[in-house]
């Protein structure tokens, strides 16, 4: 006979403790699908020692944390594999099916078959290796460059934008390239004005 495990009712703590715990919850499905197949079969034989499972589950667990992931690539391997069986027997339903939509079902179960297959093959690779880390610092690299600082290198095969260009090349130049102006009279012909004679009680006019 099984010895089933059950939370205990009078302690409301060990019974949050006990559907919060995995390996118990897992035995405990696990059971339940055990059983079923026994019934059918009639081979009690398969049915599950519900205690026995639990302590196999606990096992595996520890197994994991010590760095063992073997039976977890087992695990995913195996339902790779039958992932693609169920691919396949979906494909060769769809090809014997007289009507379209039984056609669109079973390849539509065929192909989130084979989608669910790729994603665990890809855990199982990325247990087998995992990525490295890559540490990238920044890097300035220039190649052929060459930096002069207050130096104007000019040859005949560089080819100078007017734009980019200095107006004087020269340092302190004046911008005016005329020379320097003589001082001369202004307006020599001019001659002088006659004085003007006003009243003196002349009202100005606005």
């Amino acid at each position: 006979m099984n010895k089933p495990i059950k939370p205990n009712p009078d302690n409301p703590k060990k019974k949050a403790e006990f559907y919060s715990d995995s390996c118990k919850m897992a035995a405990v499905a696990i059971r339940d699908i055990s059983e079923p197949i026994a019934l059918i079969s009639g081979d009690y034989s398969h049915a599950v020692d519900l205690e026995l499972l639990h302590d196999a589950l606990k096992e595996q667990t520890s197994d994991v944390l010590d760095g063992d992931a073997s039976k977890i690539e087992i695990m995913l391997m195996v339902q790779s594999k039958t992932l693609d069986m169920l691919f396949n027997a979906m494909i060769s339903k769809s090809l014997e099916a007289k009507h379209i939509e039984s056609v669109r079902y079973h390849m539509d179960i065929a192909l989130r078959a084979q989608n669910q297959a790729r994603k665990t093959l890809l855990a199982l690779a990325t247990i087998k290796n995992p990525p490295q880390k890559q540490i990238v610092g920044q890097q300035n690299i220039a190649l052929s460059q060459q930096i002069n600082n207050g130096v104007t290198l000019k040859s005949e095969h560089q080819k100078l934008k007017p734009e980019n260009e200095l107006i004087c090349e020269a340092k302190y130049e004046t911008l005016d390239n005329g020379g320097t102006l003589k001082t001369s009279a202004a307006n020599q012909n001019t001659k002088t004005v006659a004085m003007v004679n006003r009243r003196k009680n002349a009202t100005r006019q606005r």
